[in-house]
């Protein structure tokens, strides 16, 4: 009688091994799954070109770090007409900074979609500033004029006032309301409802009475 007490011993081990290493199985094939599902269902998004900028140690933009919530670091850059544009004189009207280049075909799309509301929004006085990155003003001047743009567009061409506002792909998007404080800080190309969000914050911001620095 032993032997047979000792096989059926084993048998039932042997059960027992088997339906461990399936159930074990079977939960790894679900944590796979589950991984896959995560990751596949949060793609890259498509409406950002990355890329890197030079470091640039020619004046620019002010040393004042730039953070959501902080006042935005003042700067001084031409525009395609050679005149000179200090961000600081905008202090008491709602402005956005659109951080762009012609090599981002969703900048180049934008654009447009800009102008109108930059148009739509005169009797707000809202200030857009399109910042372009380190191309020559020849270029930047002819897209602006092939695109109607009635909003000034500035030339960061050593790369000193993008890099001031931590610019690491195109297009960015910084709301700045009428005190001089950055309310938002998008990259990418955010949905109507978003940019309309964010431009009615800045545009609503009573300007404070505290004197200006």
């Amino acid at each position: 009688m032993s032997p047979i007490r000792f096989i059926a011993l084993r048998a039932d081990r042997l059960i027992l091994s088997v339906a461990l290493s399936i159930l074990f199985l079977a939960l790894l094939g679900y944590i796979i799954l589950l991984r896959t599902a995560v990751f596949t269902s949060t793609p890259v998004p498509r409406t950002v070109l990355w890329h890197s900028l030079p470091v640039s140690t020619e004046p620019g933009a002010s040393p004042t770090p730039f953070a959501v919530g902080e006042p935005a670091p003042d700067f001084t850059l031409s525009d395609t007409n050679e005149e000179n544009h200090r961000l600081s004189s905008y202090r008491g009207q709602p402005l956005l900074l659109y951080f762009w280049a012609s090599w981002c075909t969703f900048c180049r799309d934008d654009l447009p979609r800009l102008n109108e509301l930059y148009q739509t929004h005169s009797d707000d006085r809202l200030v857009v500033l399109a910042v372009n990155l380190l191309e020559k003003a020849e270029l930047v001047k002819i897209i602006a004029q092939q695109q109607g743009l009635s909003f000034p567009v500035l030339l960061d061409q050593n790369g000193a006032v993008s890099t001031a506002y931590l610019v690491k792909a195109t297009p960015t998007y910084v709301f700045i309301d009428r005190d001089g404080i950055v309310q938002a800080h998008i990259v990418g190309r955010p949905r109507s409802n978003v940019l309309q969000r964010n431009l009615k914050r800045i545009i609503e911001t009573e300007e404070s009475s505290a004197p200006r620095t």
